[in-house]
């Protein structure tokens, strides 16, 4: 533990949540119901790629697992190569998606212009 300066004690690794890792379809409808029930749904994408540090280049690197969290549930982390069949099978509705990377907004619909 470490004191922040506030009066708080936090602990010197951060607890996070393990979260639910996700490698089969069957599990979607249940995760895509469970964000529309929430509103809203926060997400993050892990990268990689075939050379150092092409994870973290956009044009060279390739999604592997995305993070989804919808407050008061444990989060979901989709292995997207175990799920590709799947995911290819179906189409996806972005709707007010807001976004501030100005490469996401080359690939990705915006809603709201």
């Amino acid at each position: 533990m470490y004191s922040t300066g506030t009066g708080e004690e936090m602990p010197k690794t951060p607890i996070m949540p393990m979260g639910r890792f996700i490698t089969v379809g069957s599990a979607l409808p249940d995760i895509a119901a469970a964000i529309l029930d929430s509103g809203s749904v926060a997400l993050d994408l892990e990268t990689y790629g075939k050379r150092k540090g092409d994870g973290l280049d956009p044009w060279a690197g390739d999604i592997r697992l995305l993070s989804l969290s919808v407050k008061g549930q444990e989060p979901w982390i989709l292995a997207l190569l175990e799920l590709k069949s799947t995911l290819e099978a179906v189409d996806v509705i972005v709707k007010e998606f807001n976004y501030e990377d100005a490469s996401l907004g080359e690939t990705l619909p915006n809603s709201n212009a």
